[in-house]
């Protein structure tokens, strides 16, 4: 863990050397978001340039590999990421808008939606519920009814 820790660390060194503190967020010891936008001009590349960049810094400093997700919430980015940069190089996944119907609502089994645990699921699938889509299109007085509001 110790390792673990550490290379985490060197990753976050290696991304203050592109990125502002204010622009990252940490969401676990392994995953951050990053607002790119304000660095898009000063870098004078796209997202995913930048995004590619700062993966071959990494790369080269450390020997590891990493993933990326790229939309235009926190929620699409981190989707984009789990159900498609990590499967095949160059392991950077960019989803928009015309991706929610496309390939969001097209999740399944549930579990693979962040946020969606297999307990949820269960009970998600008893209601008839199979894809994130069935989910978007549900009855939200049905869902309030059986989960109260979250």
């Amino acid at each position: 863990m110790a390792l673990y820790v550490k290379k985490s660390a060197e990753i976050i060194s290696i991304v203050l050397d592109y990125i502002a503190q204010d622009d990252i967020h940490i969401y676990s010891i392994d995953e951050f978001f990053i607002n790119l936008d304000p660095y898009l001009k000063t870098y004078d590349c796209t997202a995913y340039q930048l995004v590619r960049k700062i993966q071959d810094a990494i790369t080269s400093k450390t020997g590891l590999v990493t993933t990326a997700g790229l939309s235009y919430n926190m929620l699409m980015a981190k989707v984009a990421l789990d159900n498609d940069a990590k499967k095949r190089p160059p392991f950077i996944a960019k989803w928009e808008e015309k991706d929610v119907k496309e390939k969001l609502w097209k999740i399944t089994p549930l579990n693979k939606m962040w946020g969606i645990s297999h307990g949820y699921e269960s009970k998600l699938n008893a209601m008839g519920i199979e894809t994130v889509g069935q989910l978007a299109n549900c009855d939200k007085s049905l869902l309030k009814e059986k989960f109260g509001i979250m």
